[in-house]
């Protein structure tokens, strides 16, 4: 039997598409390939209060204990969401870094809470109480990454006064000697602080436990308005933050001087505080900083505190 040419030419096709098929399936022969980094924060939780809890009816007729129902939990301008278990508990993966809102939605409830801070790769654990149309955080817990930057804000619930450390939404915020603690456009101290000041703190995490290189302090009862607050030093005289490229370096660590951006020029000296990094590496042309100091009558800037700007 003579088998036609253009049979023979589909049967080839066939059998090696199959053959690469089977091959790419197994991956054998490919080229390896790393593990993808995750897209987000995972964000875990605990729900309580009259939005997870109903009546039971026995077969007796009796009542049993309040039984935890579904609730969804959802991440506001996401598509993330999730349905708590009869315990109340949720997980969400992959949410977006940040400030956070989310939307507890059930039988008799719509409430949201707010979460700041939340940074990639963050493991989030919190407590939340919903009642009604209101919810409110019993504790929350950020593990990050080792030496990872994290920023939070909160009220101040309690302070220890001998670790020179306090607590906001369950995290402890520990200050060192080199915390700088600012209140509007003055430095203050840590015995300053009182139990319902608004606090934004800056720092690194390890753990529940964030060692804040900065804070900025608004006592209770103050404007919460924290979208215009950014800049509340900027217009002081004395106080400056410049931040861009460091260009026309001279001088020898500890005392150098540069120009940052398009005229800034700054002095760091054997006071200046460098934070994740060596002076070296900060006054080096073509370094990109962050700067906080005093501004002198000329317009120099002597820094108190550069950072490296990732």
């Amino acid at each position: 039997m003579i088998v036609p040419r253009y049979f023979l030419t589909f049967l080839a096709c066939v059998l090696t598409a199959f053959v690469v098929a089977a091959c790419g399936g197994e991956g054998t022969f490919s080229s390896p390939v790393g593990p993808s980094s995750s897209a987000g924060a995972t964000i875990s939780g605990t729900i309580s209060g009259s939005a997870v809890s109903t009546p039971r009816i026995l077969d007796s007729g009796s009542f049993s204990l309040m039984d935890a129902r579904g609730v969804t939990v959802s991440v506001a301008g996401t598509g993330i969401s999730t349905t708590a278990d009869n315990g109340g508990k949720f997980t969400l993966i992959n949410v977006p870094t940040g400030t956070v809102q989310l939307n507890f939605t059930g039988p008799g409830s719509n409430a949201t809470v707010t979460l700041t801070g939340v940074g990639p790769d963050d493991k989030v654990q919190i407590a939340v109480t919903v009642n009604g149309n209101s919810a409110h955080v019993d504790s929350e817990h950020h593990s990050a990454p080792a030496n990872n930057k994290r920023e939070f804000q909160g009220r101040i619930t309690s302070i220890d006064s001998s670790a020179k450390s306090f607590q906001i939404r369950g995290l402890t915020v520990k200050t060192t000697a080199t915390t700088i603690i600012r209140h509007g456009s003055k430095t203050v101290q840590f015995s300053d602080l009182k139990v319902g000041d608004h606090v934004e703190a800056r720092g690194t995490m390890d753990g529940s436990t964030l060692t804040a290189t900065e804070l900025k302090v608004e006592s209770e009862g103050e404007d919460d308005d924290h979208g215009n607050d950014a800049d509340d030093d900027r217009g002081d005289a004395g106080q400056a933050e410049v931040s861009g490229v460091v260009s026309g370096s001279t001088g020898t660590c500890p005392a150098v001087t540069f120009t940052v951006g398009a005229s800034a020029k700054v002095t760091v000296t054997k006071d200046t505080v460098y934070e994740d990094t060596s002076c070296a590496a900060a006054t080096k042309n073509g370094a990109k900083v962050e700067i906080k100091g005093t501004k002198a009558s000329d317009g120099t800037i002597t820094a108190t505190r550069v950072e490296i700007d990732d």
